[in-house]
């Protein structure tokens, strides 16, 4: 069985979330991101934020499974 949950941030509240904060920072640590990028991304973030514009979302797929006894390990006899 499976099935998604899509878990969406609309606002500041996703600060800490999925560690998107620090993206931009990391990717200039480590050089695949130019400083000034990394700051202009966080700016573009907060503007987003507060026009009412930004959306993040990330959906999560929960699953599960029943194995038979003998793939768990039970042995009935």
């Amino acid at each position: 069985m499976a099935d998604s949950h899509r878990l969406p941030f609309a606002d500041a509240s996703f600060d800490g979330t999925m560690g998107i904060r620090d993206w931009a920072g990391v990717f200039a640590d480590r050089g695949h991101l130019d400083r000034s990028e990394a700051h202009r991304f966080d700016t573009l973030v907060d503007d987003a934020i507060r026009a009412g514009r930004f959306l993040y979302a990330v959906t999560y797929f929960l699953t599960s499974a029943t194995l038979p006894p003998a793939d768990r390990g039970d042995d009935p006899r």
